[in-house]
């Protein structure tokens, strides 16, 4: 399954993401613009990440944080062939509030 989504960023949140995309740039890119495919892969990235944290906390806690860290060699080999093993998706209620916002 496949969504599109659209947001907006206000002048910070610009300048940061900008930012960090420019500071992951492929060394083979060339140019000043940072390309479509760079982008969508640092913000994969960033959604993977936080979503991750998010379902092994259980909610959303606030403040969050994300730890970054280098993948393990075993890591790697498991993510390149689909076996990185996942925490288990909640069951979809199907509506309603999420809990952290009660």
């Amino acid at each position: 399954m496949k969504k599109t989504i659209t947001i907006t960023l206000d002048e910070y949140d610009a300048r940061l993401l900008e930012a960090a995309l420019r500071a992951t740039r492929r060394p083979y890119s060339s140019g000043e613009e940072v390309d479509r495919s760079q982008r969508r892969c640092v913000l994969g990235w960033m959604l993977r990440s936080v979503a991750a944290a998010i379902l092994r906390q259980g909610n959303m806690p606030a403040p969050l944080a994300v730890e970054l860290r280098h993948e393990t060699e075993v890591e790697t080999e498991q993510r390149l062939r689909k076996q990185l093993p996942r925490p288990p998706l909640p069951p979809l209620s199907g509506g309603g509030q999420p809990s952290w916002l009660n």
